[in-house]
């Protein structure tokens, strides 16, 4: 299993992303909000289409994860870091999930999505936001 950090940031994160990946000499990989796959459901307005829906770069073996606030989300300088897992035991993942979330907060329940075959985010009893994903590699 390993636990990494997911940053979000207030419509910068491209900038950051690239500044990020230069300084520790790799390559970051970008998905804009505009290749999401369409859903009527939610659909993208035009300001969001540049943004980052998920970004992520390699620092000394250590994958980071980033991505831009949704416009409008709050986005507190310190509180824009969460944790994530990465995992390819199912079991093991929804384990940890479900001891977190019951003294915390589910803020997405653990499933399907269209980048990953169980995902979800929990706040545990002490504030810290933790993301779960399974991998199927």
């Amino acid at each position: 299993m390993t636990v990494g950090a997911y940053v979000k940031f207030n419509g910068n994160c491209r900038e950051a992303l690239n500044y990020y990946a230069n300084l520790f000499k790799t390559e970051p990989d970008i998905m804009s909000f505009a290749e999401m796959p369409p859903d009527p459901k939610f659909p993208i307005p035009e300001e969001m289409k540049d943004l980052v829906m998920h970004g992520s770069f390699s620092a000394y073996g250590s994958l980071i994860m980033v991505s831009d606030a949704m416009p409008g989300q709050e986005h507190t300088i310190g509180d824009n870091i969460s944790l994530i897992v990465t995992w390819h035991d199912p079991k093991e993942l929804k384990r940890v999930f479900e001891i977190l979330s019951k003294d915390g907060t589910v803020l997405m329940p653990l499933e399907k999505t269209f980048w990953s075959v169980l995902f979800g985010i929990v706040r545990d009893q002490f504030g810290i936001e933790w993301q779960f994903d399974y991998d199927a590699e």
